[in-house]
């Protein structure tokens, strides 16, 4: 075993590089540090200089919170120190404000309302980086600290280092240092001189890497460095245990580790096929009680597993790929749990229903395929299904096909489908020993009528407020604009759907923070604003607070891109031999041309209200229905 003492001894150095000693008559039991280059705050003991306290921040943007040397005043309200506080000039609410100099303040995130349930989520998803008017916001706890323990002529030294100190960071982001537990700093950062634990390198970390991931923790890479993602996963294995959370492999902790009653984690990574280890084994079980898999229970994800995750996401609703993603899990184990409830600790029987249903595979290499709410074009769209997707045929009818697919249930020409097929929808029923029952699944009517709902049940159990901790790990999820092209857009929404308000267009590449993945949506933070985006032209990935300045970077340097640079190719309906391009939007206008078969235009504006579209053509400018036009990723792509 390697130990980079290097790296431990820059570590430290780095928290100090702000820090001088108190002054001789200074009698305060601590002394405060803000860091602006890395938006830290360390608070020392006064007596020792050691570190009583550190914290994550979000002070000013644009320089606005001043640097220099100041010693907390009296209170000039009696609100001041308080658990509310109402900040007039910024027209928000605060918890626990300490004054720092004139109206500059360490305070909570702010509030939308004097109630603990609306913490704003712009200055949730901005915390970290510079974000207020000058004050320093904080966690609520790390501000009630201060407030009740730095007293009136606690000294503050605001300055910029220079040099970012991102593993402290990352550290930071997911919970701040406190010794209130009797955890020392050195093991708070995951150092140790006698353990495994940050800096240490060689086998012993391999072994631990690919061990860590047989349970589920680990998802990184196997290169024997015992650096910030191994501290933050052996700190949720201990958080899971109950330990002291150090991020610092112990002889006894090992020993745990590579034991037969190791803990596994669900949810946490995601696996698939080639995977082995206690996660697939607890997996395989999960599986077998819900009457889904019916293989061995022996640690290997086979063909077999794969087969059965894909039954069950199916059964719940998700996209069935045989993959076992942690929302994938997060549906196994919560299922599982509800089927026990009802069971209530009685042994159980499973039987099957099933319905015989028809299925196509979508056929146009070109486009997207808009989906509609009714057979015609005139309708609504509710989607978009690509070629090569597989769909549920449901009925068809005068050139129509009325089909299933992740969008939900709409129509589409009948000439986009191919290789007619069968499949099978299951729903699994449990009978206890004394008549309780348990439904897994549901049948085709019953989707249709929107009566099941189980996926998004499952969702709003996971997004709880009870349930956040457990999701907690030290990794941030990020995500990246996919559109295919440098030359085009994606709209960021003002809510989860298609027709909601447009806030703004992001550019491909642009990378943002996550904050709520749905099932088509997600929630993300852009350019100081929170807003929704479609999934499928989005490429998801896991950081950590590291990477926050380089996302934060690709924003601004994104801008909404031209319209005119937004190509649609033409599509005809059935029958149809042209479609007209109209001097006005509307049909009764005159007709300036009239566009064939695969057409490519440019699109100059879309009104989703209307469904008219503006194209260029040769030069010219003239409007047409979206449903002759299939975008290439344009304005009618989420």
């Amino acid at each position: 075993m390697q130990f980079k003492r290097s790296l431990a001894v820059l570590l430290v150095l780095a928290l100090l590089l702000g820090a001088v000693p108190a002054l001789a008559e200074y009698n305060m039991p601590y002394y405060i540090e803000v860091d602006l280059t890395n938006q830290i705050v360390t608070i020392y003991n006064t007596k020792d200089n050691t570190i009583a306290r550190q914290m994550l921040c979000s002070a000013g943007v644009s320089n606005k919170t001043p640097t220099g040397t100041w010693y907390m005043p009296n209170k000039e309200r009696d609100d001041e120190r308080t658990e509310w506080y109402w900040m007039p000039n910024a027209y928000t609410w605060v918890k626990w404000p300490s004054k720092i100099y004139y109206a500059y303040f360490f305070h909570s995130i702010p509030f939308n309302r004097q109630d603990d349930s609306t913490m704003n989520e712009k200055a949730i998803a901005q915390f970290g980086n510079p974000a207020s008017h000058g004050c320093i916001r904080l966690r609520v706890e790390d501000a009630y600290f201060i407030a009740k323990n730095c007293k009136v002529g606690t000294r503050v030294h605001i300055y910029k280092s220079g040099e970012k100190e991102e593993d402290l960071r990352a550290l930071l982001y997911v919970s701040s240092y406190t010794g209130e537990d009797g955890m020392s700093y050195s093991e708070f950062l995951g150092i140790s001189e006698d353990d495994l634990g940050r800096g240490c390198t060689g086998n012993d970390v391999l072994d631990l890497q690919h061990r860590l991931n047989d349970l589920g923790y680990y998802d990184g890479a196997y290169d024997g460095n015992y650096g910030n993602e191994m501290v933050s996963v052996v700190k949720q294995l201990q958080k899971d245990l109950g330990l002291s959370q150090t991020g610092i492999s112990t002889k006894d902790l090992l020993e745990v580790i590579y034991s037969d009653d190791a803990p596994v984690s669900t949810g946490s990574i995601t696996f698939s096929e080639s995977q082995s280890g206690p996660v697939v084994k607890q997996l395989q079980s999960a599986l077998k009680t819900l009457g889904v898999y019916t293989g061995p229970v022996d640690s290997v994800y086979d063909v077999e597993v794969s087969e059965a995750v894909k039954t069950f996401q199916n059964l719940c609703g998700l996209t069935a790929d045989g993959v076992a993603t942690p929302d994938t899990q997060h549906a196994v184990y919560y299922v599982l749990a509800k089927v026990q409830e009802a069971m209530g600790g009685e042994e159980f029987t499973i039987s099957y229903d099933n319905e015989e249903l028809a299925t196509g595979r979508v056929n146009c290499s070109y486009a997207n395929i808009l989906v509609r709410s009714k057979p015609n074009t005139d309708s609504a769209s509710i989607g978009k299904v690509k070629d090569g997707d597989l769909v549920t045929v449901l009925a068809t009818q005068d050139g129509w096909a009325q089909i299933v697919c992740d969008a939900g249930v709409g129509y589409i020409y009948k000439k986009y489908l191919k290789n007619a097929g069968t499949t099978y929808n299951y729903i699994v029923n449990f009978t206890s020993t004394s008549g309780k029952t348990y439904t897994l699944g549901a049948t085709v009517e019953q989707r249709l009528s929107g009566g099941y709902s189980l996926a998004a049940e499952i969702r709003s159990y996971y997004s709880s407020a009870d349930f956040m901790d457990y999701l907690k790990d030290a990794t941030v999820s990020y995500t990246t604009v996919n559109t295919g092209s440098d030359d085009v857009s994606l709209n960021l929404r003002a809510q989860p759907d298609a027709q909601a308000d447009v806030l703004s267009q992001v550019a491909n590449g642009t990378s943002m923070r996550v904050l709520e993945k749905g099932e088509e949506w997600t929630k993300v933070a852009y350019n100081g604003g929170i807003g929704y985006l479609m999934n499928q032209y989005l490429s998801f990935w896991q950081g950590t607070s590291e990477d926050e300045s380089d996302v934060l970077a690709s924003q601004s340097g994104t801008s909404a891109v031209d319209s005119e640079m937004i190509d649609a190719i033409v599509i005809l309906g059935e029958g149809e031999l042209r479609a007209n391009i109209y001097a006005e939007p509307a049909e009764t206008a005159s007709v300036l041309a009239r566009a064939p078969a695969d057409l490519s235009l440019k699109v100059v504006s879309f009104n989703e209200d209307t469904g008219w579209v503006l194209v260029d053509y040769n030069g010219n400018r003239g409007y047409m229905k979206d449903a002759n036009l299939s975008f290439s990723l344009g304005p009618t792509e989420e």
